[in-house]
């Protein structure tokens, strides 16, 4: 027995670290195996999600003989099942299609609260009807690259913007100043000829000749 404790010690990593990594590993590994059996009895069921009874049952049983590993998985699966049969009794019919798979779901969500955030049985899969969480936080994040990819398209056309009002005001202002010369020379002009027609008689007739 001491011998087998040891080979058994050796054939473990140590440190901090590969603890972390066993747990990680193992935590991991039975969120995928969740994830994955959903999908592959969703594709089996024609694209539709199983039922959380038929889910529930499927992925904690044994492949090789086809118990219900887990005991109080197992007590679930017979109490929904019995309420199940119950509610069909008093229909009047045992035939099981009778019950909607909604009406299926939520007698194990009955059956089965969610505390710290987990449902016992399904890991961190959401509930029927409810977004993943991850899908959640990508959805949220993708409003909040898109908000700022808008935001600096605003900013950026509001530069823009700025910048063609100054150059139209500078233009504006340019043009205003030139106006005001010609203004000036054509009254400057005007007065000189009016003091000296004599001038203009002489450009006239330089003209003429």
């Amino acid at each position: 027995m001491k011998k087998s404790k040891q080979s058994l010690s050796q054939t473990l990593p140590t440190g901090k670290a590969s603890v972390v990594v066993l747990v990680l590993q193992y935590t991991t590994h039975g969120q995928k195996s969740y994830e994955k059996r959903k999908d592959e009895m969703t594709i089996d069921n024609g694209g539709e999600e199983p039922d959380m009874l038929a889910f529930l049952a499927d992925a904690h049983r044994s492949r090789k003989t086809g118990d219900i590993l887990d005991k109080k998985v197992k007590r679930i699966v017979e109490t929904v099942k019995e309420k199940i049969n119950d509610q069909l009794t008093q229909g009047g019919s045992t035939e099981t299609n009778l019950l909607t798979q909604g009406h299926i779901n939520n007698l194990v969500l009955k059956e089965i609260p969610v505390i710290k955030g987990h449902r016992f049985g399904f890991g961190t899969l959401p509930d029927p009807g409810q977004v993943p969480p991850s899908a959640s936080f990508m959805s949220n994040l993708d409003q909040e690259v898109q908000q700022r990819i808008a935001n600096e398209k605003i900013a950026i056309a509001d530069e823009k913007i700025a910048m063609a009002t100054e150059k139209i005001v500078t233009l504006e202002n340019d043009k205003a100043e030139k106006d005001k010369v010609i203004q000036y020379l054509q009254n400057l002009a005007s007065k000189v000829v009016s003091k000296f027609p004599d001038l203009l008689q002489e450009d006239e007739d330089a003209t003429q000749e």
